[in-house]
């Protein structure tokens, strides 16, 4: 019971334990000091704990710094441990659902949990989170940063999605800023993770507690991450590979992504869903773009037809023809002006590829200057600004297949437009 000792390292828990060390077994403790914080909210504690086959123990704690006292129990559990926290007068406790604290607190345990408020009782299942629809998954991952300070509707003025702005569930969003169905989503026993291209949030959790939030784009859930190392406070993780955990998800979910491209094609308004299409390249990377069914990249012919073609289509239509313009940040039926006027010695024949600039990042424009600019495609986008552009390289990268030439072949060609225009053109040759 001493303060700053750590039972869990001492040579009386290997006594009691004997055979720990073959188990892996690593405690979450540091320090010795955890348990204190029970007094920053209570100023009674008490704890009523019997081993199995062993006898009954109550501590009674008044607070850091004064005397206890320990007895033994007649009436405690037969085996396992109950802790009771007397809250303070002086704590503003408005606590009106303690159910959803300890689902927020405590998303991912394995064991069930009893909740008992005011002679009713709940009982919070493990995985209960998989029973969730979607839009209750996101509400609750936004929610809890509040509930579990403060509990669902504790007070209108801890209202957590007001803090974070992000009232976008889906029935509040545009219908083509979404899913045509449900998101997709990565299910386990540890993880539930849905493909929402415009939000950000997974709750990480370790042996069953949230520890902190994960910010990647694309990404929303709840993940059990196992043992980890957290500082001092418990607030951050310690030497946690985010990158590999990321990849690990983005490759799990990577099949429904591509499934839920191909179903947009049944909607029948693939041009307005440009800006969708856009945000799922830079979420999930460009490389999803280049390998849906979905028609989605189009192909002006002469005399000036213009066909919706899937990534494959292009591939088979450039794969015999070794020249091509591109317009980018231009409409289908000015794109071959466009594209003329800075390349005016290219071939008339010319198939051309207008591509949408969607919400992608703008290009830098002088009005004060109308000379043309001709240089290569990084140059005219601000500060590596080209892979937010998720149109243009994934139509690049569709190209560079059909001509088996790479990326960088396409990129470092000559692009022109004007300094006070965002419109590009370029004049590929094979």
């Amino acid at each position: 019971l001493g303060i700053a000792s750590d039972y869990w390292k001492s040579g009386d828990f290997y006594s009691d334990y004997p055979g720990v060390a073959k188990t892996g077994f690593g405690p979450a403790g540091r320090f010795g000091i955890g348990f204190l914080s029970v007094f920053m909210i209570g100023d009674r504690v008490e704890v009523r704990t019997q081993r199995r086959g062993g006898e009954a123990l109550a501590l009674m704690l008044y607070g850091v710094g004064r005397r206890g006292a320990l007895r033994t129990d007649g009436d405690g559990p037969r085996s396992g441990t109950m802790v009771r926290v007397r809250i303070k007068k002086s704590e503003p406790w408005d606590c009106k659902d303690l159910t959803a604290m300890v689902r927020a607190k405590a998303p991912m345990l394995t064991l069930p949990v009893s909740v008992s408020e005011k002679g009713s009782t709940t009982r919070v299942e493990p995985a209960w989170w998989r029973d969730l629809s979607q839009d209750e998954l996101h509400r609750f991952v936004l929610d809890q940063p509040g509930s579990a300070k403060y509990a669902a509707g504790a007070s209108e003025q801890h209202d957590p999605l007001d803090w974070f702005g992000r009232r976008q569930l889906r029935e509040n969003m545009e219908p083509f800023s979404v899913w045509l169905n449900e998101a997709p989503e990565l299910v386990d026993g540890s993880k539930r993770i849905l493909a929402l291209p415009w939000a950000n949030r997974i709750v990480l959790c370790s042996s069953g507690l949230a520890v902190e939030y994960w910010d990647d784009e694309g990404l929303v859930g709840l993940a059990e991450i196992g043992p980890v190392e957290l500082n001092v406070a418990r607030s951050t993780l310690v030497g946690w590979d985010a990158k590999t955990f990321g990849a690990s998800i983005r490759q799990g979910l990577r099949p429904g992504i591509l499934h839920a491209l191909d179903a947009l094609e049944g909607e029948g308004r693939v041009p307005d869903r440009f800006e969708f299409l856009l945000t799922v390249g830079v979420a999930y990377g460009d490389d999803v773009l280049t390998e849906t069914n979905l028609p989605w990249m189009t192909l002006i012919e002469p005399p000036g037809s213009a066909r919706l073609l899937s990534p494959a289509e292009l591939r088979s239509r450039l794969a015999n023809h070794n020249e091509l313009l591109v317009g980018y940040s231009t409409g289908p039926w000015t794109a071959a002006r466009e594209c003329f006027r800075y390349f005016p010695d290219s071939p008339r024949g010319t198939l051309l590829l207008p591509v949408s600039k969607a919400d992608g990042p703008s290009i830098h424009t002088d009005y004060t200057r109308k000379e043309t600019i001709s240089s290569h495609l990084n140059e005219h986008f601000a500060d590596e600004e080209l892979a937010g552009a998720a149109l243009l390289t994934a139509t690049l990268r569709v190209i560079a297949e059909a001509w088996d030439v790479t990326f960088d072949d396409l990129r470092t060609a000559e692009w022109r437009r004007r300094a006070d225009d965002d419109t590009i053109c370029g004049y590929l040759m094979h």
